[in-house]
């Protein structure tokens, strides 16, 4: 079967970033850890695994960065132990078709959504850790106990095996753009319940993207009378954070004083290009995660607000930290997705995303932009980068 996957083998990887130098087609050359290849169906390795027919699947960030190999190996998460081969794609459209001898609640046919490409200790058949029998399971304590099957198959794959804990059941009647983004906005649930605005509370989310744009309705959905702006790039950005429910939209000119006169924050510039705001937005979402989107949080957050760093960026960065010594910052980051306790409840995120996409409180359809056969992985890479030249959202690969 035709599957996507990059081989985190130390060599090809740092002879593929030095070959980039010189040419941008390196990452799509023989030589390149990025495989488009031909490997053999995989089969079940256990009773509890389960294997499904991917349909489509959504491209995202995460996948774009290793898409790119922009990978630094200095940073800290290199340090911890992975898996050889990483099989891209995990927002499914898919169904099962084969289940373990010991699984009674899921059958051929049925749809589900994928929780991550994370090993996690039941994953690899050992007894949970903390944080995996709680439900956290992306941050498993334990990710070399033992290895996953080389040939997985994953997102871009035709199909693919993974341990029952890994699969969420959807509801039958969810359409395409409903089962590709229920992943996505677990991811957003994840987010917004790390720091729930109070009624009337001012939210700002840095990035128009999927993430954002999820963040956005979600925060809605929950928190209506919360008053959201939305910091966007580009002019269909804009108008998609408009329909989704944007209270307001920042796009270009001077942002710093356009948030002091959304938020009554008042903006001090220095010499030497310092600058520096006191008030501002109750909680931030950062969901780009570059060094200055970082930085620009840490500046326009209020004293004693927090910021949610959704953005994920594999490479390391300057930051100014003393706006939260200095402010009294709450600083928090989210890892896909995991178990939730809020309102009296203790349920996933995936169970939170199920209930509002049901519900009929999000709007899944308009973030879908554009559908590519996998073997055009290249052309919606190249789109995904050059989003100015068009509106460009969700990317989907069809991939049966």
């Amino acid at each position: 079967m035709l599957s996507v996957y990059v081989d985190m083998t130390v060599w090809k990887i740092a002879l593929t970033q030095a070959l980039t130098r010189f040419s941008k087609n390196a990452v799509w050359s023989p030589l390149s850890a990025v495989r488009m290849a031909e490997v053999p169906e995989p089969e079940l390795p256990g009773p509890q695994w389960v294997k499904v027919q991917v349909h489509s699947c959504g491209l995202c960030g995460s996948d774009m960065h290793m898409l790119k190999l922009d990978i630094n190996p200095r940073i800290s998460i290199a340090a911890i132990p992975g898996m050889e081969r990483i099989f891209l794609g995990h927002e499914l459209n898919a169904e099962v078709v084969e289940v373990g001898k010991e699984i009674t609640d899921l059958k051929p046919g049925d749809k589900v959504s994928y929780l991550g490409f994370f090993p996690n200790c039941k994953a690899v058949g050992h007894e949970p850790c903390k944080p995996c029998a709680e439900g956290n399971y992306t941050l498993c304590l334990a990710p070399d106990k033992a290895k996953l099957p080389l040939n997985r198959g994953g997102g871009f794959s035709e199909f693919m095996i993974a341990h029952r804990s890994q699969w969420v059941k959807l509801p039958n009647d969810f359409t395409e753009d409903q089962a590709l983004l229920t992943e996505p906005i677990a991811v957003a649930v994840h987010a917004y319940l790390k720091s729930p605005p109070r009624s009337g509370g001012r939210v700002l989310i840095i990035g128009a993207g999927t993430v954002g744009l999820n963040i956005l309705q979600v925060t809605k959905a929950l928190e209506p009378a919360a008053v959201v702006t939305v910091l966007a790039r580009y002019p269909a950005q804009q108008e998609m954070a408009l329909r989704l429910g944007a209270d307001g939209v920042i796009r270009g000119g001077d942002c710093d004083s356009a948030v002091a006169e959304q938020t009554g924050g008042r903006l001090f510039r220095g010499m030497m290009g310092s600058k520096m705001m006191l008030g501002g937005y109750d909680v931030i979402h950062d969901t780009v995660g570059s060094g200055s989107t970082f930085q620009d949080a840490l500046r326009w957050v209020k004293g004693r607000g927090a910021i949610v760093l959704s953005g994920v960026q594999l490479a390391a960065s300057k930051i100014d930290f003393t706006p939260i010594w200095h402010q009294e910052i709450c600083v928090t980051g989210i890892n896909c997705h995991g178990q939730e306790h809020f309102g009296g409840a203790s349920r996933t995120s995936f169970d939170w995303a199920i209930e509002l996409i049901a519900g009929g409180k999000l709007q899944t359809a308009p973030l879908i932009s554009h559908h590519f056969p996998l073997r055009e992985l290249r052309r919606a890479v190249e789109l995904m980068t050059q989003k100015g030249k068009e509106p460009t959202f969700k990317i989907v690969l069809d991939v049966s």
